[in-house]
């Protein structure tokens, strides 16, 4: 069975904007084990978060489930 790499365009969009996971977890206030565990599918991503790496990357929301796919959520 292949497993499909989880958030993926969430990923692809930190990298082209040379955004760590040390910056993310910081730019919603939050630690790095926290972001991680959530880029990992492990813990689901709140609204709060959602909203937040909307704002700071300018995504439409429109477009939250391109880069929070439901199969990924928890």
């Amino acid at each position: 069975m292949i497993r499909r790499a989880k958030f993926k365009a969430l990923k692809g969009l930190l990298y082209q904007n040379d955004y760590t996971h040390e910056d993310m977890a910081k730019a919603l206030g939050k630690s790095a084990t926290y972001f991680n565990a959530r880029l990992a599918g492990k813990q689901s991503f709140s609204i709060q978060d959602v909203y937040r790496i909307c704002e700071l990357f300018q995504i439409p929301l429109t477009q939250i489930p391109d880069y929070f796919p439901k199969e990924d959520m928890v």
